[in-house]
């Protein structure tokens, strides 16, 4: 287990991401510390993530983020989930970067193609992510690959999940718009508004 923090990765409702080496293969990942508190205060499970992490193994693919494993820290204070470590930073900032003329299209489509293929693998194993945007989706180290993340929203497409509304407003598709209900249709159209931002 990565039990040395290294850095601050990023913030969330529930709790912190950082970016830590574990001593034994000396590989660095990211761990997500959920407070547990939090958590509870909001309705949710400790149980109810553990499923989530379940699901989440099921992946298996390049261009999303793997999660290898998950465990209780500070006596069940912290709920921990380790995962790949994505440090080329998010598209969001990638995008910035294209509109300030900085990276070539032929770099920009090859991107679009790996996040059509994250989604498709996504879609084939049944699951919705519900929230893409360019900040849930990470790049490589050298930038030449996006990684899908932030999976907090994801649900099995025919579960009762797929029923409550869910995401960024801004890439809901209109039909969805404020209401309830989701399909891998609008993970679709969430991707269709990613691609035209770059």
């Amino acid at each position: 287990m990565p039990n040395k923090e290294d850095a601050l990765l990023g913030e969330g409702a529930f709790g912190k991401t950082y970016r830590m080496k574990n001593t034994i293969d000396d590989m660095a990942y990211a761990v997500k510390m959920i407070n547990v508190k939090k958590l509870q205060r909001n309705g949710m499970s400790v149980q109810s993530l553990k499923r989530e992490v379940q699901m989440l193994l099921q992946l298996n693919s390049a261009y999303i983020v793997r999660y290898y494993t998950c465990f209780m820290r500070k006596n069940g204070k912290y709920f921990c989930i380790v995962m790949e470590l994505a440090a080329g930073g998010t598209l969001s900032e990638l995008v910035k970067k294209r509109r300030a003329g900085e990276v070539p299209e032929e770099r920009i489509r090859m991107l679009a193609h790996q996040m059509a293929n994250a989604l498709a693998h996504i879609h084939s194993k049944k699951m919705l992510h519900r929230d893409l945007k360019p900040d849930n989706v990470l790049l490589s180290g050298d930038g030449l690959e996006i990684k899908v993340t932030d999976f907090g929203l994801a649900c099995v497409a025919s579960s009762a999940g797929a029923n409550s509304r869910a995401g960024t407003l801004t890439y809901s598709s209109p039909e969805k718009a404020g209401s309830k209900g989701y399909d891998s249709k609008d993970d679709i159209w969430a991707l269709g508004c990613i691609l035209v931002e770059l």
